[in-house]
């Protein structure tokens, strides 16, 4: 293997390529729970954020205003008040008593569910309702009854998974929650999540690494944890395993990872409870972090919460049509083909130069972590050539990136595939 090569593939930074929808919209906003002003900490205010300003697009929820319904979402009926002294509603029935750190965008049914900290239950949000209407699954507690007031059993990461069904972990990673969204939901605790061999000292249940943070899902099904403390694992739902991927890189000293969702980009946005001067956008290959400024202080926030999915394809182009940078990465694009995407394992990849110079090319299969699998050299004539790239029947499903260099070792096209 030519290791200047390889270090030419970890060194370079990555270009991600999305696709237009056929209806685009300009809309990058994400469901974020936050508090009522800048600054505070009190996680019981759900508000729709555009992620370029932090600005707020509408407040869904508002605990001040106290104009909410109740209901049952077994059954759809209302949870008549129950009140102290007269006056007073009962704790167990604030929307957000106990604060919530774990919200999830439901798209097919224009839902947003959350659970709070401190009430083992879950819960969620009709969006379609002009004013708040909070459906909960009384007396159903989270994967068992537990003490409520022990930081490990909080839930503090939640997502809706590419199957459709919700997906939640408490803190310690003891109980990893699936539920279903359809008529007749069914809540399910599959157990215990377990550390890969691969990842050494990292710990999915270290409280010094791992706890709090968000979950996203890949298009293929797999999940994502970023903790508090900013590592990234990768979640094989079948069987509960934890892999260490990397820590993400270039954040600020004090930013701690709240609240996380797939852009409008395909990248991935990270938001803090406790640092309110930029979001962050992390590349999903070099997992390096960029800020997102504004010149006003940001809601800090507790969870964010989108329909969009890593790897998704059909996401929507926000860079500026005269933008250069934009214009030169499609220009490349166009004259670089990879398919089929997806692919089945065992089968060819099929990698097109179109009107490209003379030379050497450099074709490289590597893994979510960077694993080169594959390197290919290619040699093209002016016009065009074709290269066959097998993947491996071994692999995994899931996301690989494929690497072109030029014959000056610099990188030309970088490209998602996904292993299904």
């Amino acid at each position: 293997m030519n290791w200047p090569l390889l270090t030419a593939f970890f060194a370079v930074a990555a270009f991600t390529c999305v696709v237009a929808r056929a209806q685009p919209s300009s809309e990058n906003t994400v469901y974020a729970i936050t508090s009522a002003a800048k600054g505070d900490y009190q996680w019981t205010e759900v508000k729709q954020i555009d992620l370029n300003t932090g600005d707020v697009v509408r407040n869904v929820y508002e605990s001040e205003k106290g104009n909410y319904k109740l209901f049952n979402a077994r059954t759809g009926q209302e949870i008549r008040s129950i009140t102290i002294n007269g006056s007073t509603p009962a704790e167990s029935q604030l929307p957000f008593s106990g604060l919530s750190a774990a919200c999830a965008y439901d798209k097919a049914h224009n839902r947003l569910y959350y659970t709070p900290m401190f009430i083992n239950q879950l819960r969620y949000i009709d969006l379609n309702s002009p004013t708040p209407h909070i459906y909960i699954f009384d007396n159903e507690p989270l994967g068992g009854s537990v003490d409520m007031s022990i930081e490990a059993n909080h839930f503090t990461r939640m997502v809706i998974g590419a199957d459709g069904s919700g997906y939640a972990v408490n803190n310690s990673g003891s109980r990893f929650i699936k539920f279903t969204t359809d008529e007749n939901p069914s809540i399910t605790n599959l157990g215990a999540l377990k550390n890969a061999p691969e990842n050494g000292s990292v710990s999915i249940s270290d409280a010094n690494t791992s706890w709090g943070g968000d979950m996203i899902s890949d298009v293929s099904g797999s999940l994502y944890i970023i903790s508090a403390h900013n590592h990234l694992f990768k979640i094989d739902v079948q069987t509960r395993t934890a892999k260490h991927i990397t820590r993400i890189k270039n954040l600020p000293v004090g930013f701690t990872t709240n609240g996380a969702a797939v852009d409008n980009l395909g990248n991935l946005a990270l938001t803090s409870a406790n640092f309110i001067t930029a979001y962050y956008k992390i590349d999903p290959v070099t997992w390096q972090a960029t800020a997102v400024t504004n010149n006003n202080l940001l809601y800090n926030t507790s969870d964010l919460a989108n329909e969009n999915l890593l790897l998704q394809t059909d996401l929507i182009v926000l860079s500026k049509e005269d933008d250069p940078r934009t214009r030169a990465a499609r220009d490349r694009d166009e004259q670089v083909t990879i398919y089929p995407n997806p692919v089945k394992p065992n089968q060819p990849i099929q990698v097109a130069f179109k009107n490209k110079g003379r030379g050497k090319y450099h074709v490289l299969l590597a893994d979510f972590t960077g694993r080169v699998i594959s390197a290919r050299q290619v040699n093209v004539d002016g016009a065009s050539a074709l290269s066959r790239v097998p993947i491996d029947l071994s692999l995994a499903k899931g996301l690989y990136i494929v690497k072109i260099l030029d014959p000056q070792n610099q990188l030309l096209v970088l490209k998602k595939i996904i292993v299904e």
